[in-house]
């Protein structure tokens, strides 16, 4: 299979796969919220202090997204949260 990382494509695609995920207790990530239009918000307004494009890399399987990967980048914390399908 030919997997390709790169930032996200689309921030709605992204919010819809990290919803998916979240429904998951092994793969859920509250800080980002547990609904789509919550996560979208987050990833839109509060996820960094970077650029999305910057702050996410993007796993893509025949342009499906499979895993992605987060570093949150402020002034005071540093985390990063890892998702996969």
């Amino acid at each position: 299979m030919n997997t390709r990382i790169e930032p996200p494509r689309s921030i709605e695609e992204l919010a819809t796969f990290l919803q998916q995920m979240n429904a998951d207790m092994e793969n859920h990530v509250g800080y980002c919220g547990n609904t789509k239009a919550e996560i979208y918000n987050t990833l839109s307004n509060d996820f960094s202090d970077l650029k999305l494009e910057q702050s996410f890399a993007v796993a893509y399987q025949h342009d499906v997204i499979v895993g992605a990967i987060g570093l949150e980048q402020g002034a005071k914390n540093r985390t990063s949260h890892y998702f996969h399908n």
